[in-house]
């Protein structure tokens, strides 16, 4: 039941249904009601313009931005004045294509470089072990066994020649080695010799022969002696 279908006493303050003309409590007579008027709704649409003419007005109030002021000028980027300030000319291209390397800083500790340096790889060269003989009577197997060891060892011995044919393109020559080998194949009492021209390349075979572990030899000490030949590639 809705509540329109009460009302209240004026006298005990207690509800009473609306049609009666008396409080059923106290007895007091009820004063005659008036009449409701007619109820309002808001629909959708005119909360949506009530709210729409409210932001207008906040909008219409609200003081226009001041203009912003101009950015100052910038000056020039440095890339930008570097550019127009240098213009290029031979010598500095020149310069770019090939780089001058000053000698005395290549010379510290290396020594004077060379008046020109070839290009690296651009010669090649070649080694062959030309003899290899041993001192005692029976070293036919320890000759077989010294060849096998060091023609697996070419190409480090190449590259030792190699290293100096890069300064000297006609260097070519035979380096002789003699050398101990113990009971264990442990290498002594090396020596070697030849191409004079370029003590380093003797110097350099020499020390990876000496590194060089062979088969032990049958009477040990064994004493061998062995000969490579340097000289370019055709």
């Amino acid at each position: 039941m809705s509540m329109d279908a009460f009302r209240l006493c004026d006298a005990c303050n207690r509800h009473v249904k609306s049609g009666a003309v008396r409080c059923p409590f106290c007895e007091q007579p009820l004063a005659a009601r008036a009449p409701r008027g007619p109820e309002w709704s808001w629909s959708g649409a005119t909360r949506a313009t009530l709210v729409a003419a409210a932001m207008a007005g906040c909008d219409s109030a609200r003081p226009a931005p001041a203009p912003m002021a101009e950015p100052p000028a910038l000056d020039p980027p440095i890339a930008a004045v570097a550019d127009a300030a240098v213009t290029p000319d031979a010598s500095m291209l020149a310069t770019n294509v090939a780089p001058r390397v000053d000698p005395a800083m290549m010379a510290v500790g290396y020594g004077a470089p060379p008046v020109e340096w070839p290009r690296e790889g651009a010669v090649r060269g070649q080694v062959q072990l030309a003899a290899v003989d041993s001192e005692s009577v029976e070293g036919a197997s320890t000759e077989r066994a010294v060849s096998m060891v060091l023609r697996a060892q070419l190409p480090g011995l190449r590259g030792c020649y190699e290293r100096a044919l890069r300064i000297n393109p006609t260097l070519a020559g035979v380096v002789t080695m003699r050398f101990v080998i113990n009971a264990s194949g442990r290498v002594s009492e090396l020596t070697a010799t030849g191409v004079d021209s370029a003590p380093e390349v003797s110097a350099c075979t020499g020390a990876r022969v000496r590194r060089t572990v062979f088969p032990a030899p049958r009477t040990a000490p064994e004493a061998v002696a062995v000969s490579l030949r340097f000289e370019p590639s055709s």
